[in-house]
């Protein structure tokens, strides 16, 4: 009904546009100030902000982070009398604890999820002592390990790691290269399974 709506009736005439103009009708009219007149100009719709929201899966899946609460082991760990910085530490979801490893390549990072489910995106947050190159291998029992994602091109800060999606119970990430002196220090690695 509302297309076959003649232009003169969703536009009905007034004292300032004559009927059906649909550009009059929806532009902004001026009203003189004093000796002041502006001409009509054509209505624009500026939004004090914008946003883009972006759906990672599909109602009823679980968008949780499947580390978070569950164990973390390394190869190592640094510490000393004063302080320590322990795997556990990567997933405790505070952004003020971290893992740092030794000061050495070639170290590693792993969560056990609990149990074997699907696992497509792992996100790491850096601390300046991150990792150049590293690399996420996926298992299902901690023995058998399959590679998901490697990089040599890494520059610290946050990164979101993508890969198909695979059942997994074990989400390891080792560190082949180092960008600084010291060892590789996480203070988050999260793991999504969508």
């Amino acid at each position: 009904q509302a297309a076959t709506a003649p232009a003169n009736q969703v536009y009905p005439g007034d004292a300032s546009c004559s009927a059906g103009d649909q550009w009059c009708a929806d532009s902004i009219i001026q009203n003189p100030l004093g000796g002041i007149t502006h001409d009509k100009i054509t209505w624009q719709n500026r939004p004090t902000f914008q946003q883009v929201v972006e759906y990672p899966a599909h109602r009823g899946q679980t968008i949780a982070n499947l580390a978070t609460g569950r164990t973390a082991t390394a190869t190592s760990y640094e510490h000393n009398i004063f302080v320590a910085y322990p795997a556990s530490n990567a997933i405790d979801n505070d952004p003020n604890t971290r893992w740092a490893s030794d000061w050495s390549d070639n170290q590693s990072l792993t969560v056990d999820l609990g149990a074997v489910q699907p696992v497509s995106r792992v996100t790491l947050s850096w601390e300046k002592a991150y990792a150049t190159g590293y690399r996420i291998d996926l298992s299902t029992d901690g023995t058998n390990w399959q590679p998901a994602f490697t990089t040599t091109t890494a520059d610290g800060d946050q990164d979101t790691v993508t890969f198909a999606a695979t059942d997994a119970r074990y989400v390891r990430m080792t560190g082949t290269n180092r960008a600084t002196t010291y060892g590789y220090s996480l203070y988050d690695l999260a793991v999504y399974a969508y």
